[in-house]
């Protein structure tokens, strides 16, 4: 099962339902604010229900943020959500993106859209070693 979590608390906490969902408020500065949330997606493993408890806590955690507050929500979604179609008008994906979008992919790209983010990683041309963050023994798989 995935989680949405942060370690350390600076600031002002905001509430939630349950332990696996925490937003730190890390900076303040000329009246802004920057709140991390920090997350470890279901991997392949996970039912439906997990993944869908695992998206529903962290829309939760976003709702919460206040308006006038910078977010960043990062960590490990345990998913491919590969680049952006040149012609695509709308997307939190990016020109830039490791390979083609898995399956897993779909959800982290669709929650990103239904809260206005962007997942920054792909927005950015990139040398690819920092596009992936697991290299299988062989070296032939990369995700």
């Amino acid at each position: 099962m995935g989680s949405v979590v942060a370690a350390h608390h600076l600031g002002d906490h905001i509430p939630q339902k349950n332990n696996f969902v925490d937003v730190d408020r890390l900076f303040q500065a000329y009246h802004e604010t920057l709140l991390l949330i920090q997350v470890y997606g279901p991997t392949t493993a996970a039912t439906d229900e997990e993944i869908k408890r695992f998206y529903q806590d962290l829309s939760q955690a976003v709702k919460q943020v206040p308006k006038t507050d910078m977010l960043l929500v990062m960590g490990d979604f345990n998913a491919k959500v590969g680049r952006r179609e040149p012609s695509a008008m709308s997307s939190a994906v990016g020109l830039y993106g490791l390979g083609e979008r898995n399956e897993a992919g779909e959800q982290p790209a669709d929650f990103c859209l239904e809260h206005e983010l962007a997942m920054a990683n792909t927005m950015f041309k990139q040398h690819p070693k920092w596009l992936y963050t697991w290299t299988s023994s062989g070296g032939n798989t990369r995700k």
